[in-house]
């Protein structure tokens, strides 16, 4: 034994700094496989996240398109509101003038002295014509106009309406009526949307 450890201790330079390499190596490895794991651990976590951040945006993706068409959509039924339900003043004109004169004729009123108005809405591409004019008949017969009207199809709006008594009986009435409707102006029909989405 005492030569054996007589030979270790006489090669010490030998075997000591090998001892120290393979420690030092060892340290080393497990360091290594230390920082390695946190690193795996790392990634995998931000894996995860990136997973969890990719199912968000696809779901937001998903609802932006869903509001685009939507946006598509809506732009569309505008654009065909204004072409068909509104249209020019040259295409509805005279068409909503009988109507009115129709209507109040069906009452049992007669219009007399029709006057017309117009305006621009600015922003919207809109004329606004108001069409004036004045009736005689009873309360029923002007109810009747009334109700006519809100069931008429050509986007007509009762705005202003006078009445006092025509005759000493009180049956019937003098009544100032004012009816206004929309048409589309000549450079809404063309794009009645502009690129920031305002009609």
């Amino acid at each position: 034994m005492t030569v054996g450890g007589s030979a270790w201790r006489a090669h010490t330079r030998w075997w000591v700094p090998a001892l120290a390499f393979l420690a030092a190596n060892l340290v080393l490895l497990s360091a290594y496989r230390l920082v390695l794991a946190g690193q795996a651990q790392l990634r995998a976590s931000r894996i995860e996240r990136s997973q969890s951040e990719l199912v968000e945006l696809s779901a937001e993706r998903k609802r932006l398109a869903g509001n685009a068409e939507r946006l598509r959509a809506s732009r569309q039924a505008i654009h065909t509101f204004y072409r068909e339900r509104l249209s020019s003043e040259n295409v509805r004109l005279t068409r909503i003038l009988a109507e009115v004169r129709d209507l109040a004729t069906r009452s049992g009123l007669e219009p007399a002295n029709v006057n017309h108005g117009k305006d621009e809405i600015d922003g919207y591409g809109l004329l606004r014509r108001s069409i004036d004019f004045s009736v005689e008949g009873s309360y029923l017969e002007f109810r009747r106009f009334v109700n006519l009207l809100e069931l008429s199809d050509s986007f007509l709006v009762l705005e202003r309406v006078g009445l006092r008594e025509s005759d000493e009986s009180g049956t019937n009435l003098r009544i100032n009526l004012g009816v206004t409707t929309l048409f589309t102006s000549a450079a809404a029909l063309e794009d009645p949307i502009d690129e920031g989405g305002e009609v």
